[in-house]
């Protein structure tokens, strides 16, 4: 027996001698189950950082590093969805497929939305007010349960930050720091040539490491890309080759921000 067996071994026999000692262990229910088997947690941890916890199993044992990254990110998917949450407007704070209307305008869109998975790009585009945004934040939520980071900007609030920024660098947006972006309403502003950059970088980043970016905008990806490089063929053509690297999903439908009266909501 290698010597690193018989110390695995050894600590085996002294946590079951020690189960033994205590009785039966008593759980916590409302901690977070084992990220790999889904044991329950044992009673007496504050749970004040990720590894202040313990499970009745021995996937510690069994599974060391794979156990240490599911704390991990059983501890992020709070605290990355409240971020998340804080960083939408207050009209899309529910919006979810549980929530989500299906009609013959959106449906195939919803369908392969609700596929969505890490490292995808995804782009919709269709008419104001036909639920781009809220599909959006939809495919977005089926993320958190990964532990990561997601977060929503709006084009005009993004710019409204940079230019807000300009030399207080430590202020400037990072849209990198993500794993997961939504860019609403790409295209509304027609870019001068540091949207065009930041625009750009954040296409090539995410497409280029694997991160998932999901884009809504009025335009099709040709039209957004000629708003903002109109006399530049060769930046429009890198614009659109990142933006149409995953699904090109058309919204239709009637305009959900305007009610039967007329009246927007």
């Amino acid at each position: 027996m290698s010597k690193s067996k018989g110390l695995a071994s050894s600590l085996q026999i002294a946590i079951e001698s020690a189960r033994q000692a205590i009785g039966p262990t008593r759980h916590n229910p409302s901690l977070p189950a084992c990220p790999l088997c889904g044991a329950q947690a044992v009673e007496g941890h504050l749970y004040h950082h990720a590894t202040d916890i313990r499970h009745d199993c021995d996937c510690i044992l069994d599974r060391y590093n794979a156990y240490m990254r599911g704390l991990e990110r059983l501890w992020n998917i709070p605290l990355y969805t409240k971020r998340f949450q804080d960083s939408l407007p207050q009209r899309l704070k529910a919006a979810s497929f549980e929530t989500l209307k299906i009609h013959p305008g959106n449906r195939a869109a919803a369908k392969t939305l609700s596929g969505l998975k890490v490292g995808d790009v995804a782009y919709l585009w269709g008419l104001p007010g036909r639920g781009k945004s809220f599909l959006s934040v939809a495919a977005a939520r089926l993320l958190l349960p990964h532990g990561l980071r997601v977060a929503f900007w709006n084009e005009a609030n993004l710019y409204a930050a940079l230019r807000a920024s300009f030399g207080k660098p430590e202020h400037r947006p990072d849209l990198t720091k993500y794993d997961v972006l939504i860019w609403d309403d790409m295209g509304k502003i027609k870019a001068q040539d540091w949207g065009y950059e930041l625009t750009y970088h954040a296409l090539e980043h995410y497409t280029s490491e694997g991160k998932t970016l999901i884009i809504t905008s009025q335009y099709e990806p040709v039209d957004t890309a000629k708003r903002m490089t109109p006399s530049d063929v060769d930046a429009a053509a890198a614009v659109i080759s990142r933006m149409s690297s995953g699904y090109v999903l058309e919204v239709r439908g009637k305009d959900w921000r305007v009610n039967v009266n007329g009246e927007e909501k």
